[in-house]
């Protein structure tokens, strides 16, 4: 079985991430995503997007806990694989394009993108383990 293990600093666990519009061979990146444990899609920034040259397949209403409005988002079909991971394993996902938080990350990876993935959170070691 591989395993990635990335340290938590203050912004989270941060990976790095290749993607691709679904079908195509040319790749972008490595951008730095971090892992969202608490949001059940994937999310990348506009830039990303743009890069990508993708065009939406969709688009949705998004209501996030804590905040009283409703945003509006493209939805992309896309492939996300671990840039570190040595051999490329991608990833079907249908994201979204929106500003991501904390600042300094292109990506936040939902539950969609961690449901492939064995995670194990070791709060005393400080690290996050990713295994598939």
């Amino acid at each position: 079985m591989s395993e990635l293990s990335v340290p938590i600093r203050q912004r989270g666990a941060v990976v790095k991430v290749v993607v691709r519009v679904a079908g195509k061979l040319e790749e972008f990146g490595p951008f730095p995503a971090y892992l969202d444990t608490g949001a059940s899609v994937t999310v990348l920034d506009p830039g990303v997007i743009h890069v990508l040259g993708a065009e939406p397949i969709a688009e949705v209403g998004l209501h996030v806990l804590g905040r009283d409005t409703v945003s509006h988002h493209g939805v992309f079909a896309v492939e996300v694989a671990l840039a570190d991971a040595g051999e490329r394993r991608w990833l079907a996902l249908e994201a979204l394009d929106g500003p991501i938080n904390p600042k300094g990350t292109a990506g936040a990876l939902g539950r969609d993108f961690l449901e492939h993935f064995v995670f194990t959170y070791d709060g005393p070691g400080n690290r996050v383990h990713l295994r598939w």
